[in-house]
């Protein structure tokens, strides 16, 4: 018979079966950016076949391009001294947002800004 830690109480000559421990639960919230983990080969079904295209737009194609819905701007391009994007590559909407496939753009509670 293997050996336990509980014992049984009362009369006779029974067994009890079962072990008892104690221990410490700890919690720590790490956040990786992604360039530490590169290269993190994920192969995500749903996403195979996704790439940003190669062409890149410029505002006098972005009605066109992301107006019907179908694109989406992904990978903008800056100048010098200036922090608004003068062009984007395009994705397919499938490939960028995640609603396309259930997800949701509501912060989950665990999140901290």
């Amino acid at each position: 018979m293997s050996s336990s830690n509980i014992k049984m109480i009362g009369e006779g000559d029974g067994s009890a079966v079962g072990l008892i421990s104690m221990g410490i639960a700890t919690e720590k919230r790490i956040f990786i950016d992604f360039m530490e983990v590169l290269p993190w080969p994920v192969t995500i079904e749903e996403y195979i076949g996704c790439a940003a295209r190669q062409d890149t737009l410029t505002s006098i194609s972005y009605k066109d391009v992301f107006g019907p819905g179908g694109f989406m701007p992904v990978n903008p391009y800056f100048r010098e001294n200036n922090p608004f994007p003068y062009a984007f590559q395009s994705a397919p909407r499938f490939c960028v947002d995640c609603r396309e496939r259930g997800g949701t753009i509501v912060m989950p509670e665990f999140w901290e800004n």
